[in-house]
């Protein structure tokens, strides 16, 4: 049985946070434009380092984080802990941003959240949705559909970042189980036909879902720590 732990934490920018970054990830802080983009980004690098810290027996500041792609090597890919077992997996949206972390890397995480935002199924559903996934959709209740929307678009996109491949993979090719079935992979695709888990953590609150794949295993306990009021 894996592991997967899942925590929440509502984005913020303080000087001590700031402090744990290193030269390229505040290179990276000081260019961004919107304040709700620095305040996602210290957060989630905070989570990672406090939460590997923890679990690697290191200081916050001494967890290294690298983003060379697997597939290419150039620095745009999933970011890991180098020498380190453990695998993570970062998501933000809104005011929240999650972690999901596994043990081994033998077991790939993936987490996305999203917040529901209206009118975003008539608007996104044609590049994200197969046809059948379109119809699971669209046959439940007018007023929820973005929410059912997001629930597929968010249990499709942990399934792209534990795979790793990012868009090369699209989304309409391969489909997940509906909006009112457990998760599931229905139809594999481009993903190919790998050991896979996919879960449905609680999110951060109301107005938001969120999912977690994990590539390698088709056993894992999902422990979650609740978002802090």
């Amino acid at each position: 049985m894996t592991r997967c732990l899942v925590r929440w934490a509502r984005a913020r920018d303080r000087a001590d946070d700031r402090a744990l970054l290193d030269d390229a990830e505040r290179r990276r802080y000081d260019g961004f434009v919107a304040s709700a983009d620095r305040h996602r980004f210290v957060t989630g690098r905070v989570l990672v380092r406090q939460t590997l810290g923890t679990l690697l027996g290191l200081a916050p500041q001494e967890v290294p984080i690298a983003r060379d792609c697997r597939h290419c090597g150039r620095p745009h890919g999933k970011p890991y802990v180098p020498g380190a077992a453990v695998r993570f997996s970062l998501s933000h949206s809104g005011h929240w941003v999650g972690l999901a972390v596994t043990p081994g890397p033998g077991a790939e995480p993936g987490l996305d959240v999203q917040e529901v935002r209206h009118g975003i199924f008539s608007r996104l559903a044609v590049r994200v949705l197969t046809p059948h996934e379109h119809a699971d959709v669209d046959t439940g209740p007018t007023e929820d559909r973005d929410r059912r929307f997001t629930v597929l678009w968010a249990r499709k996109e942990a399934l792209l970042k534990a795979d790793g491949r990012g868009l090369a993979v699209p989304l309409r090719s391969f489909a997940v189980s509906g909006p009112d079935e457990p998760p599931a992979v229905r139809f594999a695709g481009r993903l190919g036909d790998r050991p896979t888990a996919l879960l449905t953590p609680a999110g951060p609150g109301p107005g938001y879902v969120a999912a977690v794949a994990v590539v390698g295993t088709r056993a894992v306990e999902l422990a979650e720590h609740p978002a802090p009021p």
